[in-house]
């Protein structure tokens, strides 16, 4: 069964990354990033790294929402987003209905909104440097032969 753990490294600004791990009990020559989907790190993700570990590979899934983690938890990107998805498509981006949309959001929703629809371009963006900052981490610390790298949903856009 492959060892199970949470790590902390710092990634590109200095913020400070948590991803979840997973191990082989056999060693490993080769690690695998994997990409959350937009909800974080599910149990989905958890078990695509357990699977990849069972496999021989070490497996690293970064919390790519590690600098607010206590607001972008599943629950609440999956409440903002159902009914943020439940507008029409052609309401989505009519600037009438974004407003009555945000109006109707607490503060904490909106930070939601606003990181992961309306300022997507700079979210992705510093998301990149997290990654790039994970595949730097893991090729000096764990110091694997290769490294490989999928995503879901959000992570392969």
């Amino acid at each position: 069964m492959p060892r199970e753990e949470y790590i902390r490294y710092r990634s590109f600004d200095g913020s400070e990354i948590t991803a979840f791990t997973a191990t082989p009990e056999t060693g490993y020559n080769a690690a695998v990033i994997v990409i959350h989907e937009i909800f974080g790190i599910t149990e989905f993700i958890r078990n695509v790294a357990r699977r990849l570990a069972s496999l021989g590979y070490l497996s690293i899934a970064p919390n790519l929402y590690s600098r607010r983690a206590d607001l972008f938890t599943e629950q609440n990107i999956m409440n903002v987003m159902r009914r943020f998805w439940s507008l029409p498509p052609e309401r989505r981006t009519d600037i009438t209905a974004i407003k009555e949309f945000m109006n109707s959001l607490t503060p904490q929703e909106r930070e939601i909104v606003n990181e992961l629809v309306i300022n997507r371009e700079s979210t992705e963006e510093r998301m990149i440097n997290d990654i790039v900052s994970t595949y730097n981490y893991v090729r000096d610390t764990y110091k694997p032969r290769k490294i490989g790298i999928i995503g879901f949903c959000m992570g392969v856009d």
